[in-house]
């Protein structure tokens, strides 16, 4: 490519048809690693019979729909509830995609307002499209068992929280640097006024670009700082000089910048995961607590109902998807350096992607915000 002669012709075509093919290897290789639902598209057709439900700014463009991709999270989690233990992550993605395309159909567009209406009732009262599978099939529990499972849940997030306090403090100032940005972010991204939420063109997924780097320069700085402290520290602690003392203390310290200081990160980082899905946890167990036996009989009738106007879109791709295996589906179910597949699976918090105003509380179309930060009309 560098000596190419402009002149060549038929050198200059293989080239040119080299780069295309690589480029479009690179495009899908991205395309499978991201959760990215595009906007709908104008299809081709006689206009009486194509509906184009609005049009496409910038910014929807750049981040794809984020409304279909929450129905899609929402759909996949009715159909597959015990997908954390039955499929592995790439799988449940192209669950999620595939749902979420299938509901941007305009034929769909009354069971996605369904789907969204069930989607409030759940995070109204505070409980998960699971816990409701889980009371469907089973029935609801007790009093008595519900209120001993609520503290011990509760008693054991207050325990990994303090067992993760040592690491915290490592690592504290870099979860305040990451929230700053991302209020920047925010703040430059969307206008509110009077409610309504206007998008300026920002691209909200560089949040997630600026905070690897955070963390990556952060990380790299805090152990490298450790490692130095720890050689200049080892010969006044033992009080070895010459090249032995300096031989102990190289070791010493690339011992603990490249293992043992890590290792305290990761694993306070883990200790506060898991205490935070224990906190979850013993919350949806209050709320099951204290909702009206009503209200739960209402939530069951639903979610049977949407399971059953759901089930024609598992198509065949669906069913070899699932029987299919991959590397990912070979892996280690969880262990103490991974999340557990429960953590991506409970992601986004019972089904909220109403961060920073992305998706409108409503989420319905035709009213309020029908789109991520795009006002009603525009």
């Amino acid at each position: 490519m560098r000596n190419l002669d402009p002149s060549h012709e038929q050198r200059r075509k293989v080239a040119h048809s080299v780069v295309n093919d690589l480029v479009k290897r690179i495009e899908v290789a991205m395309d499978e690693l991201v959760i990215n639902i595009p906007p709908p598209r104008q299809q081709s057709g006689a206009p009486e019979e194509v509906e184009v439900p609005r049009v496409i700014e910038v910014a929807e463009d750049l981040e794809g729909d984020w409304v279909a991709l929450r129905s899609g999270i929402i759909a996949a989690r009715i159909l597959y509830p015990k997908g954390a233990e039955q499929v592995s992550l790439r799988k449940w993605i192209d669950l999620i995609k595939h749902f979420g395309n299938e509901l941007q159909q305009a034929t769909h567009e009354a069971l996605e307002d369904k789907l969204l209406d069930y989607y409030q009732d759940l995070k109204h009262h505070g409980l998960s499209d699971a816990r409701v599978h889980e009371v469907t099939d089973c029935g609801r529990p007790a009093t008595c068992p519900l209120l001993c499972w609520f503290m011990l849940k509760l008693l054991q997030g207050f325990l990994l929280f303090a067992c993760a306090l040592p690491g915290v403090v490592c690592w504290f100032p870099l979860w305040l640097l990451c929230r700053f940005t991302e209020h920047i972010f925010v703040r430059k991204g969307r206008i509110v006024c009077d409610g309504a939420v206007t998008r300026r063109g920002s691209n909200f997924d560089l949040i997630a670009s600026a905070e690897l780097s955070l963390g990556f320069m952060y990380f790299v700085a805090v152990c490298a700082t450790a490692g130095v402290l720890m050689i200049r520290w080892i010969p006044s602690l033992t009080g070895v000089t010459g090249w032995i003392g300096i031989a102990a203390s190289c070791i010493a310290g690339l011992l603990v910048a490249c293992l043992l200081f890590p290792g305290l990160i990761v694993m306070s980082m883990r200790l506060c995961e898991c205490g935070m899905v224990a906190a979850r946890a013993a919350r949806e167990l209050k709320c099951l607590l204290c909702i009206k036996e009503r209200d739960m009989q209402e939530l069951e009738a639903t979610r049977s109902e949407l399971h059953g106007l759901l089930l024609p879109m598992v198509t065949d791709s669906v069913n070899v998807l699932l029987r299919s295996e991959t590397r990912l589906d070979l892996a280690p179910r969880w262990s103490v350096w991974k999340r557990r597949k429960s953590d991506w699976h409970e992601s986004f918090l019972t089904e909220d992607l109403t961060w920073s105003g992305l998706v409108g509380e409503s989420g319905a179309r035709g009213s309020g915000l029908v789109m991520p930060l795009l006002q009603h009309g525009s």
